[in-house]
């Protein structure tokens, strides 16, 4: 039985608020809610990463004039109360997605990294079939998917991740990967192009409507959605937006070192 992480992601993968700077566009928006609640610790926070300040303005243009007003009003302080709210600030980053995205390497040593793949072999045939990785992350899906598939879509907005993927495939000799820049909300591939659509790791739930809608769009009317821990069992607003879609049959999976975790599956028909 593989032990559970109890370092913290921050400590876990040496997170500094430059760090910041690996995250796509997409992911940063994505914090900037949990950022304003941050109110004054936020821009405290930035005070000594003019760079990451720069990308933040850029990525989050509606917010440009909030966070140059609020870096402006900072007084200087001292080195204890900055590093403090750094901490508040990486905290507030998705650390995990961004420990991620810092070091793959890292990442893909974890336990949880270390899954039984008939968790996907016996529910998805993958045999000649087109297979789109949701939220590729690491590669984890893509990687077990490819020796059986035609041609695996590995979707991922970090560009430092999409990179890892293809350094990975290419040392595996395999030719039918393809890495795609994009997002669950807005897949940038044509109606009814997969056979098979999977994501893990929470991959899932910032959107699940519109993230429901995509899924359905671009898998075939024959295909299959499998989606492997969208969230966890206590998060009830993604559960039940997944059940009241309908045809999203549950099941359970264990993760290793990270216990059980919920799954849905829709299949043809």
């Amino acid at each position: 039985m593989w032990p559970r992480v109890k370092s913290s992601p921050v400590d876990l993968f040496d997170l500094r608020v430059s760090d910041l700077l690996v995250q796509d566009t997409h992911c940063v928006r994505l914090s900037m809610a949990a950022y304003q609640e941050l109110g004054e610790d936020f821009f405290i926070g930035l005070l000594r990463a003019p760079d990451v300040v720069g990308y933040f303005r850029e990525a989050c243009p509606r917010r440009a004039d909030w966070i140059r007003e609020g870096i402006e009003k900072v007084w200087p302080q001292s080195p204890e109360r900055i590093r403090e709210a750094e901490a508040k600030v990486l905290e507030a980053s998705c650390p995990w997605n961004l420990g991620m995205a810092k070091s793959p390497e890292t990442w893909d040593a974890l336990p949880w990294s270390h899954w039984d793949p008939s968790v996907i072999y016996d529910r998805v045939d993958l045999e000649g079939k087109v297979v789109l990785d949701v939220g590729a992350g690491t590669g984890q899906v893509t990687i077990r998917c490819a020796p059986y598939a035609k041609l695996v879509w590995a979707l991922e907005p970090v560009a430092r991740l999409r990179r890892y993927i293809e350094r990975k495939v290419g040392a595996l000799g395999l030719t039918n990967v393809r890495t795609l820049q994009g997002v669950l909300e807005d897949v940038p591939l044509p109606d009814y192009s997969v056979d098979a659509a999977i994501l893990s790791n929470g991959s899932f739930g910032w959107s699940p409507d519109c993230e429901l809608r995509e899924l359905e769009r671009v898998t075939s009317p024959g295909g299959t959605i499998l989606m492997l821990g969208p969230c966890n069992f206590g998060n009830e607003e993604i559960l039940s937006a997944i059940r009241g879609a309908g045809g999203y049959e549950p099941f359970e999976f264990e993760i290793p070192g990270d216990g059980m975790k919920p799954g849905f599956i829709k299949r043809p028909g």
